[in-house]
């Protein structure tokens, strides 16, 4: 992925997503297909482009503006940080801990 200029997913269906945030923690804009889970990770303009599945001429297009765009790494690798491995682990012990709180 280091060596990509964009990251591109155009998949039907998605489970729980890993590689949007590993793309977007090398710095990588996304460019993928708007289905299950995606568009969540994916939520603003800086972040990458959105085209409808099934939808070729959506995905070019999608694809030469994304190699074309100026894109801000620094702003993708700070969002990719809450997907870090200790930010997550520290929203579920957050979680727990309220969960025992309120026991």
């Amino acid at each position: 992925m280091n060596t990509s200029d964009i990251f591109i997913l155009p998949s039907l269906q998605e489970g729980f997503l890993t590689v949007i945030p590993e793309a977007m923690a090398c710095g990588k804009p996304v460019v993928a297909t708007k289905v299950d889970s995606v568009p969540e990770a994916i939520y603003f303009d800086e972040l990458g482009i959105l085209v409808p599945p099934k939808d070729p001429e959506s995905l070019s297009w999608a694809l030469l503006e994304g190699l074309n765009r100026k894109w801000d790494s620094t702003t993708i690798l700070e969002y990719a940080k809450k997907y870090s491995w200790s930010e997550l682990a520290k929203q579920i012990l957050m979680t727990y801990q309220k969960a025992l709180n309120k026991a």
